[in-house]
């Protein structure tokens, strides 16, 4: 199954994401993509005014790649906010399918660590999704997310072979090096091909989540199937379910504990 992680950068304007976002899905789709993931946040930048403006639009928005959806048969999974009940957004991994109603998950593990406190702004989920696209199951999981292990594994005995992890990762020191690290980490953990989709890297002094690039699809053993570098760009990579299969009875770490 071919594959597309969209590697853009996202701003405060969410009338232009949505454009970067059709754009950006038409192109995959028109490449044999079936499946097409753009990172977390793309529906309006991290750092970019308040979230809560944009999530009020979250309606639109969904609409607006659902149609896309069912038009060029695709599915696609795309970073968003939606409003919470308390005044917070809730951080959230639209799933748009041609056939079925959306799904949304809602990132669990919020990131308050490195100075930054996304909880005062973001409501935690507690929703694990998995879904089906064409004979593979995939799990759902957002950036900060990336750092918990159990919960890659959960979703691994609940059926994924693949996992996505849209993502806004904050540039700083080794940062880049954490996230290498850790989605080759968890693709181990689970035996998962890990299919990480991160904003790329915008060089202007923010300490607010943005991008470091290096999206990268992981295939169960830890290898980099595919890889960006900092620029915007789509990856393309085909996925198989039979190295699943043989990751899995080689490295039988899912019945482990």
């Amino acid at each position: 199954m071919l594959v597309a992680l969209c590697q853009i950068n996202s701003s405060g304007d969410i009338e232009a994401n949505a454009k970067l976002v059709e754009s950006s899905i038409r192109e995959a789709a028109a490449a044999g993509a079936r499946l097409i993931v753009l990172p977390e946040a793309t529906m309006h930048a991290f750092g970019a005014g308040p979230l809560t403006g944009s999530a009020e639009r979250f309606g639109w928005f969904s609409s607006l790649i659902q149609g896309l959806v069912r038009a060029l048969s695709v599915t696609v999974v795309c970073g968003t906010f939606r409003p919470a009940e308390d005044g917070r957004v809730f951080n959230t991994a639209l799933i748009a399918r041609p056939h079925a109603e959306p799904l949304m998950y809602d990132k669990m593990h919020l990131y308050d660590a490195f100075g930054f406190a996304e909880s005062d702004s973001v409501a935690p989920g507690d929703n694990i999704v998995t879904f089906d696209v064409d004979g593979i199951t995939f799990g759902v999981a957002i950036c900060f997310d990336i750092r918990f292990p159990a919960f890659f594994k959960e979703m691994a005995r609940r059926g994924a072979q693949a996992i996505i992890v849209p993502t806004s990762w904050t540039p700083g020191n080794t940062k880049e090096y954490q996230w290498k690290l850790l989605i080759r980490a968890r693709a181990l953990d689970s035996g998962c091909f890990i299919l990480a989709a991160d904003q790329g890297f915008l060089d202007d002094g923010r300490t607010d989540p943005v991008g470091v690039g290096y999206s990268a699809v992981i295939d169960p053993f830890g290898g980099v199937v595919k890889e960006l570098g900092h620029e915007q760009g789509i990856l393309y990579a085909e996925i198989d379910p039979a190295v699943v299969d043989k990751a899995r009875t080689t490295l039988p770490v899912l019945e482990a504990d």
